[in-house]
C-alpha cells in the first residue's frame, strides 16, 4: 500500500471516524485490518501490472 494510503486511513482513525463495518475507530477499511488492506492493495496492483504486460504468442 502506498504510503499516502496508509496515512489516510490511520488519520482517519485518529480523527474518530468510525470503519463502516465494525462501527469501531479502528485502522481499518469494511472490516479488514490495515495489513490485510494493505496486502490487497498490493496484490491488486501485481495483477494490472501483469495485465499491462504484452505477450507474443505463436498461436
Amino acid at each position: 500500500m502506498s504510503a499516502p494510503e496508509r496515512r489516510t486511513i490511520e488519520a482517519c482513525s485518529w480523527a474518530s471516524a468510525a470503519d463502516g463495518s465494525t462501527g469501531m475507530m479502528t485502522a481499518s477499511v469494511d472490516g479488514i485490518p490495515l495489513w490485510v488492506h494493505e496486502q490487497v492493495v498490493g496484490l491488486l496492483r501485481e495483477m494490472v501490472g501483469l495485465a499491462s504486460i504484452s505477450l507474443k504468442r505463436d498461436f
